[in-house]
């Protein structure tokens, strides 16, 4: 089994995210899990182990409930 063990998501502006800020041109937007989708079957990655991009409480619930709604995901 390939796990990805380091994906990070984000939502510019939910929970207090800041960063990535629009210095960062080719990363400045939301990353959700759905354009990880989008790369995992290339790349053969069966699981993926969630780090949080953004510290606070409220980042960290929205991440939970993401891998308790997708088998891929490990938290």
């Amino acid at each position: 089994m390939r796990v990805e063990a380091h994906p990070h998501y984000w939502q510019i502006g939910r929970n207090g995210q800041i960063w990535p800020t629009a210095e960062l041109a080719s990363i400045h937007r939301d990353y959700l899990p759905r354009d990880f989708d989008r790369v995992r079957g290339a790349v053969d990655v069966q699981r993926s182990v969630l780090v949080q991009a953004w510290q606070n409480d409220a980042a960290g619930a929205w991440l939970q409930a993401h891998g308790a709604t997708d088998r891929y995901f490990y938290i």
